[in-house]
């Protein structure tokens, strides 16, 4: 009994020892994802595209608010000279129109964001690769993203570092063929 107790006993040592070696062998990164991503060029073209995207929208919704408010007016100056008939029939486009308003102004939303995610996909897929590659070349076990926003806010970094991190955001700024940031952008 007692031989099996010291053999568990030097198994579990071992493996903690291993372990523990391992974990010394770890070589953590980490980048300032927000940082790149609004740097790459292809970030200010895809939101050019976004803004006359949007525009077009603001524009389409502007000239049905434009024309609901000429049929209110017309309904509110008119509304006495009119048999019950008319009167109801027109309330009833009114409230059609409201309708339609609410359900462009909510499905403008959501196709806004649909193309939004549609031009930042292959932005954050090459800011992605470029990451995964400089991880690979640096031989980093992990990368950890600092531009967290809900950190950020409060003033905080997302990520608190330990002795041997490294910051590989110049170098995927390098291979992403980035100017160099101010060294504040990555702090």
């Amino acid at each position: 009994m007692k031989k099996i107790f010291v053999s568990a006993f030097a198994v579990a040592l071992s493996f903690c020892v291993c372990q523990f070696a391992q974990a010394q062998s770890m070589k953590v990164g980490f980048v300032n994802t927000m940082d790149l991503f609004l740097r790459m060029p292809a970030f200010d073209s895809a939101q050019q595209v976004l803004q006359s995207y949007s525009k077009e929208i603001e524009d389409s919704y502007m000239m049905m608010m434009n024309e609901y408010q000429t049929k209110l007016a017309e309904f509110q100056n008119n509304q006495s000279q009119w048999s019950d008939l008319i009167k109801q029939t027109k309330g009833r486009e009114l409230e059609d129109m409201e309708v339609r308003i609410r359900e462009f102004g909510q499905q403008s939303q959501e196709d806004l964001q649909r193309k939004q995610q549609e031009l930042y996909a292959p932005i954050t897929a090459a800011l992605t690769k470029a990451i995964e590659d400089m991880a690979r070349e640096q031989k980093l076990t992990c990368v950890f993203d600092k531009g967290d926003a809900s950190m950020n806010q409060l003033g905080m970094s997302s990520v608190f570092l330990g002795e041997g991190a490294v910051d590989i955001t110049p170098l995927v700024e390098k291979k992403l063929g980035l100017p160099s940031a101010p060294a504040a952008l990555n702090n």
